[in-house]
């Protein structure tokens, strides 16, 4: 009974560590261990060597560490591309200094969005103007609020979020950002695949230096 019990505790302490792995995964995070989960990924790995998932959990910490570096060179490019824009200078002029930090925000917001497949935000709906104080509105887009903006002045940010959203999605930096989410995305559901197994079967084949037996 006690070798009964031992066993079923090592199959549920890998069962659980796969499943820990299979959260961690599924929230784009690089992978990270404590102590003891190095200990049990050392134990799954003698009992599955062969498993894909050995291939594939050094990629998916490259690749999350690659869209992380791309995603700064994305917001890096913005600030300097949009403030310097000369169609910004009469908001600038006028102290309306929330525009060009939300102007940034929300492209950067857009490239990753639409790098991972999702429509992201749309100037049709989502572009909002509510009156303020007389020759004012309060804009923002989407999430992003760009404070109070004179009235004539909407035409123009929604030209260069208009603008800027057909740049972007041509800059190589968006290009690599894309393929970056494509190979996520296949690696996570290769990891996804050979971590259900395990966590469903109950009962990991093999051995290792921690079996019971």
């Amino acid at each position: 009974m006690v070798l009964r019990n031992a066993i079923e505790r090592h199959y549920t302490d890998l069962c659980n560590f796969a499943e820990r792995l299979d959260s961690q995964i599924q929230g784009l995070k690089p992978t990270s261990f404590n102590p003891r989960d190095d200990l049990l990924k050392e134990s799954l790995h003698q009992h599955l060597p062969r498993s894909p998932i050995w291939k594939n959990l050094p990629q998916w910490d490259s690749l999350q560490l690659q869209i992380a570096e791309i995603k700064s060179e994305i917001g890096e490019k913005l600030e300097s591309t949009i403030a310097s824009d000369t169609r910004l200078n009469p908001m600038l002029s006028d102290g309306e200094t929330a525009v060009v930090p939300g102007i940034i925000g929300v492209l950067a917001f857009q490239a990753e969005k639409w790098a991972q497949g999702f429509k992201g935000l749309n100037l049709h709906d989502d572009l909002i103007s509510e009156p303020a104080e007389e020759g004012l509105v309060n804009l923002r887009y989407g999430f992003s609020r760009m404070g109070k903006v004179k009235q004539e002045h909407v035409a123009i940010i929604k030209e260069i979020l208009e603008d800027f959203e057909l740049r972007l999605k041509e800059w190589e930096e968006y290009l690599a950002f894309e393929k970056s989410y494509t190979d996520t995305n296949r690696v996570r559901r290769n990891m996804h695949d050979e971590l259900s197994v395990i966590i469903l079967r109950r009962v990991v084949r093999g051995r290792c230096r921690y079996c019971p037996i």
